[in-house]
């Protein structure tokens, strides 16, 4: 893969991680973001902690999915790293082990401030998106 797709990748994470700290209240760390090859099913992997560097790897095979699906990922992998969820049995969920078919931005950033607001992690009693409060 040439460099500038690889920059290309980059940059669109980044948008998705930016995104999820305006909706978090900013109060999610700052990520580094690595696009390497990962194993043939893995798109992402992420790694917050003192030890870890704040750090998130996306597969470099990622360049060829479309937006919605790279921002389903890196929001993912933030629910189970910050956030501390765990897989969901709902396969249209954020969290589903597998990445939903048909799931929506909208739905991805509602999903992600439920976690929040299950998880207390972020100040997200503003109703940003009118998201259902559960």
């Amino acid at each position: 893969m040439v460099s500038d797709e690889l920059y290309q990748l980059r940059r669109r994470v980044m948008n998705h991680l930016y995104r999820a700290r305006e909706l978090s209240g900013e109060c999610m760390p700052w990520v580094r973001v690595r696009i390497v090859p990962l194993g043939k099913n893995i798109a992402g992997q992420t790694q917050i902690g003192i030890t870890r560097n704040n750090e998130m790897k996306i597969s470099e095979k990622m360049a060829q999915w479309d937006d919605v699906k790279l921002k389903e990922v890196v929001f993912h992998e933030l629910g189970h790293k910050y956030l501390g969820a765990r897989h969901s049995k709902d396969k249209t969920n954020l969290m589903a082990p597998v990445i939903p078919s048909n799931i929506s931005s909208e739905k991805i950033e509602c999903d992600f401030l439920e976690i929040a607001r299950k998880n207390k992690k972020c100040r997200t009693d503003r109703d940003v998106l009118g998201c259902r409060v559960r």
